[in-house]
C-alpha cells in the first residue's frame, strides 16, 4: 500500500489484532484483540485486551484448565506498510504456572482480559491503541437501539494482502445506563461470527468545540470506546462459537449462538489496567516465562 493510500486508514483499523490460541504449535481457536494504552503518571503500559474466553476456552469464572497454552497478536511495524507485521507469541503460563494474562478483581464474571506487552516488543513498530480518552469522547450518551461498530476478525477473516481487521455494524439492545442482569456490560445485537469475541466496539458520538472555539467551529464526529464485545456461549455445554472458526457451516454457527452478545463495559477494561502492580508483574510473570 502507497503511503498516499495509507493516510486514509483508520486508526482503529491498526490499534486492533488477531488473538490466536495455539496448543502446541497448533491454532485451536481465534478471537480478536484490541491495544489499550494506559498511563500512570509519567510511565505508560501497553496491553492487548480481549475476553478471557479468547485465551482460555472458557467463562472467565470457570475452573477448567485452559484448552491453550499460547496465544500469537500482531503488532503493525509500519502504517505506510500495514502488511508488514511481527507476531508475538506469548505463553499463556509462566514456569512457575503463573498466569500472564490479568482478570477484573472488582468484577470477576466480567468476560475480559489484558495481556501486558513488553516494552521491548513493540521496538521497531508502529503503535496504535486507544486510551481512557475513548471513553468519554462525545457529548451524547448512548441508547437502545444505538448504532455500533465492531472492529475484529470473524472466522479468522481480514484484509490479509494489507493485515486489516473487518468492520461490522450492529446496534444496542439494552438500556446502556442499566448494567445488563447485573453485570457490567450491555447487550448488544450482533452478528456473534466466530472470532469476533475480543473486538472493540464504538459508537459514533459527536463532539462539541468548547470555549471560544465554540463560535467558529462546528461539531465534529468522534467515536466513543464502549467495550469489548463478547459472543453467547452455544447452548447445551458446546462452548463458545471461537472453537469453530473453521466450521463448515457459518450460518449454522452463527443460528446458534444466536444474536444477543454481550458488550463488557469500558469501565472494566480501565478498572483492570489501572489495578495492575507492574513492577509485580514484571517480577513474578515476565522474569519467568519459558
Amino acid at each position: 500500500m502507497s503511503g498516499d493510500r495509507s493516510k486514509h486508514l483508520d486508526h482503529l483499523s491498526l490499534a486492533t489484532t488477531p488473538v490466536v490460541a495455539l496448543r502446541g504449535d497448533r491454532p485451536v481457536w481465534q478471537g480478536s484483540g484490541v491495544y489499550y494504552l494506559y498511563q500512570r503518571d509519567e510511565d505508560q503500559f501497553l496491553y492487548v485486551v480481549t475476553n478471557a474466553h479468547v485465551l482460555t476456552g472458557h467463562g472467565p469464572d470457570a475452573e477448567t484448565d485452559p484448552g491453550a497454552d499460547h496465544v500469537i497478536f500482531q503488532l503493525h511495524r509500519s502504517a505506510e506498510e500495514p502488511a508488514d507485521v511481527r507476531p508475538v507469541r506469548v505463553p499463556l503460563f509462566t514456569r512457575q504456572g503463573r498466569p500472564t494474562w490479568l482478570q477484573s478483581e472488582t468484577a470477576p464474571r466480567a468476560d475480559v482480559a489484558a495481556i501486558p506487552v513488553p516494552a521491548h516488543v513493540c521496538e521497531g513498530c508502529d503503535i496504535h491503541c486507544i486510551d481512557r480518552s475513548w471513553v468519554s469522547a462525545g457529548s451524547l450518551e448512548p441508547g437502545p437501539l444505538t448504532a455500533v461498530q465492531a472492529v475484529g476478525f470473524p472466522y479468522g477473516l481480514h484484509d490479509r494482502e494489507n493485515g486489516l481487521p473487518l468492520w461490522q455494524c450492529g446496534t444496542l439492545a439494552s438500556e446502556p445506563a442499566m448494567d445488563f442482569n447485573g453485570e457490567p456490560c450491555i447487550a448488544a445485537e450482533l452478528t456473534p461470527y466466530p472470532g469476533v469475541s475480543g473486538a472493540p466496539v464504538f459508537m459514533l458520538n459527536q463532539h462539541e468545540p468548547q470555549g471560544a472555539a465554540a463560535q467558529v467551529a462546528s461539531p465534529v464526529m468522534v467515536r466513543r470506546f464502549l467495550g469489548i464485545y463478547a459472543s453467547p456461549p452455544l447452548g447445551q455445554g458446546a462452548g463458545y462459537p471461537e472453537a469453530y472458526c473453521e466450521a463448515a457451516s457459518p450460518a449454522a454457527v452463527a443460528r446458534d449462538a444466536g444474536g444477543i452478545g454481550r458488550i463488557w463495559r469500558a469501565s472494566v477494561v480501565e478498572e483492570l489496567v489501572g489495578s495492575v502492580d507492574t513492577e509485580r508483574w514484571e517480577r513474578e510473570v515476565l522474569a519467568d516465562l519459558a
